[in-house]
């Protein structure tokens, strides 16, 4: 076997190994500002705290951003850029949603994550806001693992959620027939998204949906997608921004709400 190979691979392992256990310290120490939500809700801290044991054992052996970078080379996944592994923490999830259901009402709202990853924002949604929530994500792992848990949490609570094996743009294509009737509330980590990729995603959230909420994390709309729907049906309006934490660091989060003008 060729050296340089050989000092590549070790090389490689070793970079994954300081990322998975800098994943652990780092979401260790976000996990204890979730003590606040106690001070609020204590029965929903203790689900919480259910959720966080049960994600925490599916991912102790292989961190999320190992299972990443195993399944592009295993499957060969193409727009390999588009898979760049970052995490909301439940705490960020359960603050951005009371923020917007201070706003609006979203009993009746669909929550999707357009790469769902281990699914914390799914579990979070649909656990502390009663939200039917539907993940998305192109990593079999993670849909895998994420129905193992649910499965486990289905024998505690009544669960309205489902994860899916899907690329993002498939879903959109796909599936919003069938869920035009409700409301829906799109989170996209756009972090992890090449700005192309982002926009596309964006512009068939808009041609396909009329009712529909819209986060996005570290990217705004693009002021040119919201100008090419100026002289349709149809309207898309900031509601706010606001940092947050998340895996990688404070980031921005931008809420928009999209509507049909009557």
């Amino acid at each position: 076997m060729n050296f340089n190979f050989t000092l590549r691979i070790i090389l490689e392992f070793l970079e994954l190994l300081l990322i998975g256990i800098w994943y652990y310290i780092y979401n260790f120490v976000l996990s204890l500002s979730d003590i606040k939500i106690f001070f609020h809700k204590p029965l929903d801290y203790l689900k919480l705290l259910l959720l966080k044991f049960l994600v925490f054992y599916e991912y102790f052996f292989l961190p999320p951003r190992w299972v990443v970078k195993l399944e592009i080379k295993k499957f060969k996944i193409s727009n390999s850029e588009n898979y760049t592994y970052g995490e909301t923490p439940y705490v960020t999830t359960y603050n951005i949603l009371k923020d917007l259901k201070e706003i609006t009402s979203i009993e009746n709202s669909i929550f999707i994550d357009l790469g769902c990853g281990t699914g914390k924002t799914i579990f979070t949604a649909s656990i502390l806001f009663n939200l039917k929530s539907i993940g998305v994500d192109n990593i079999l792992t993670f849909i895998n693992k994420s129905n193992n848990i649910k499965k486990i949490l289905s024998l505690f609570f009544l669960l309205d959620l489902r994860f899916l094996k899907m690329d993002v743009e498939e879903f959109l294509e796909s599936k919003m027939e069938e869920l035009k009737e409700k409301p829906l509330i799109f989170y996209i980590t756009s972090t992890a998204f090449e700005e192309n990729f982002f926009r596309r995603i964006i512009e068939k959230i808009i041609d396909k949906t009329s009712e529909a909420y819209i986060i996005t994390v570290s990217k705004p709309i693009p002021r040119e997608l919201k100008q090419k729907f100026l002289n349709t049906p149809k309207s898309l309006v900031k509601l706010f921004s606001k940092k947050y934490y998340f895996s990688w660091g404070k980031s921005m989060a931008y809420l928009y709400a999209l509507s049909s003008q009557k």
